[in-house]
């Protein structure tokens, strides 16, 4: 709770592997979504977005929110959908790569990415 505490507050709260990162950033994450704010979770492990998208998921989905996750390989109208979520997870590499593909595109409605309002990172391995 303290961690979740510190993180919606913007500090950094440094947690070691297997002390429960991803449980942590449930509160924050989901206040600000419920907020009307879209929010991205970003972590630098591929394997992560999907797996933390389907084990809360079916927490922010009982608070009536959408959740979407980025994975590598992703069709453009895919990684719309997903951005449009409330809560998108996804790699740094992936979101960043995005951003600057929307900076190319002649036409706003080719963009991927919505509105920035805030977003979580996550360096650890887990």
């Amino acid at each position: 709770m303290i961690a979740g505490i510190a993180l919606h507050e913007g500090h950094i709260a440094e947690m070691q592997t297997g002390e429960g990162k991803t449980l942590a950033a449930v509160a924050p994450i989901a206040f600000r979504a419920l907020s009307g704010q879209g929010v991205h979770v970003l972590t630098f492990n591929d394997y992560l977005p999907h797996r933390d998208a389907q084990w809360m998921g079916p927490i922010y989905r009982f608070l009536g929110l959408s959740v979407g996750a980025i994975e590598a390989g992703m069709s453009s109208e895919s990684r719309r959908v997903a951005y449009a979520c409330d809560i998108t997870y996804a790699t740094a590499k992936e979101a960043g790569f995005d951003f600057l593909r929307d900076q190319r595109v002649t036409d706003p409605g080719d963009r991927v990415h919505r509105g920035f309002r805030w977003a979580l990172v996550d360096e650890a391995d887990s």
